[in-house]
């Protein structure tokens, strides 16, 4: 006979979490680690290093900065729907970042600073309209700041100095309200600063 039952969408959920962290870890040479505690064990993921859990075992943390971390980032990981925190920051990861990262439609914080990312900023990161705090400082990004990422206006914290950022600060700067943070410093943008900048009261 045929089984007929079918896997809960929520279970199908909770395995694709896990095969996304055990990608994390392959792709970012886990190995080297200075810390990876429980990784590839038989205990849940939400007990692995630098991984937080809610009180239902979905991922909304991951914090694995200071890390020794290295290689690339991966489209997967973008299917972590309910990561609210993503800290990658102080590694040596390198290459892009991908578009998919924008999937992360409850992400409100993602560092990746002091890393060796290059190629430019996804503009569908305009999509992740919870975002409130985005450091991507001391890495070697370039091209222009996607006009997208004007529409974040929850965005509290920007910070993408000492990068390859070219181009001007586009006058939509100004949509930024809740921005209490900005350092584009060490780049190379030109043309003078919006007076737009100023609707964003909140900056220090």
């Amino acid at each position: 006979n045929t089984d007929t039952r079918k896997m809960d969408p929520f279970d199908t959920y909770f395995l694709y979490q896990r095969y996304v962290v055990i990608l994390l870890f392959y792709k970012t040479n886990g190995n080297y680690w200075f810390n990876n505690s429980n990784y590839l064990s038989q205990a849940h993921e939400c007990d692995w290093f630098g991984i937080h859990c809610d009180e239902n075992k979905l991922i909304t943390r991951i914090n694995l900065s200071h890390n020794n971390l290295s290689g690339v980032l991966f489209p997967e990981l973008g299917e972590l729907g309910h990561l609210k925190v993503l800290n990658l920051g102080d590694n040596a990861l390198q290459g892009n970042v991908p578009a998919e990262i924008s999937n992360m439609w409850s992400l409100e914080e993602m560092c990746l600073r002091a890393n060796r990312f290059t190629g430019i900023i996804p503009t569908l990161m305009g999509q992740v309209t919870g975002l409130k705090v985005l450091q991507l400082q001391n890495n070697s990004f370039s091209g222009s700041i996607p006009s997208s990422l004007y529409n974040l206006n929850k965005l509290e914290v920007l910070d993408f100095s000492r990068n390859h950022f070219q181009g001007s600060i586009a006058s939509n700067v100004g949509r930024l309200v809740s921005l209490e943070i900005m350092d584009l410093s060490f780049n190379l943008l030109i043309g003078t600063v919006p007076a737009e900048i100023l609707i964003a009261s909140n900056l220090t």
